[in-house]
């Protein structure tokens, strides 16, 4: 049984300004390339999308960062606090993406992701994201990781 049951969350949101100070601490904690607080930010001011997924208490579980472009979609960020991962939130939240972007036209959702990255590459699998290209040593090596290759995934709608 989960920690947090999915009643203990509230309705996925769109998120703001005032979000992303929480966005930014998740961000630090759990992605290797973190982006600054102030990155954040301008994102958001520029028109980016932001969703948020918090808890009854207010915590934020998840959230989702993207960018449109034209009848595209760049999914830039999806992250999933520790404590709630392999519960459903990022397929729920995807979901709710995918749903969103179709019925506003978007032909199709394209993000790159570490190779490496076998839950991740799952979810978007069963979500129906195909591989579509490579970028050879993309991500740059840490502790004693060698640089990786960023797979490059795209969903057509």
């Amino acid at each position: 049984m989960s920690a947090y049951p999915a009643d203990a969350l509230q309705p996925i949101r769109p998120g703001n300004l005032g979000d992303i100070t929480d966005v930014h601490a998740l961000n630090e904690r759990l992605l290797p390339e973190a982006w600054s607080l102030k990155a954040l930010a301008d994102t958001v001011e520029m028109g980016s999308e932001l969703y948020v997924w918090r808890t009854a208490v207010g915590m934020l579980a998840a959230y989702y960062l993207g960018q449109d472009i034209a009848d595209e979609t760049h999914l830039l960020q999806l992250v999933v606090d520790r404590p709630f991962q392999r519960q459903g939130l990022a397929l729920a939240l995807c979901r709710k993406l995918i749903a969103d972007k179709r019925q506003n036209g978007v032909q199709r959702i394209f993000l790159e992701m570490r190779a490496g990255n076998h839950a991740a590459l799952g979810l978007y699998e069963k979500l129906g994201f195909d591989i579509t290209g490579r970028r050879a040593a993309y991500y740059a090596a840490q502790h004693e990781r060698p640089r990786e290759d960023a797979l490059l995934l795209t969903l057509r709608l």
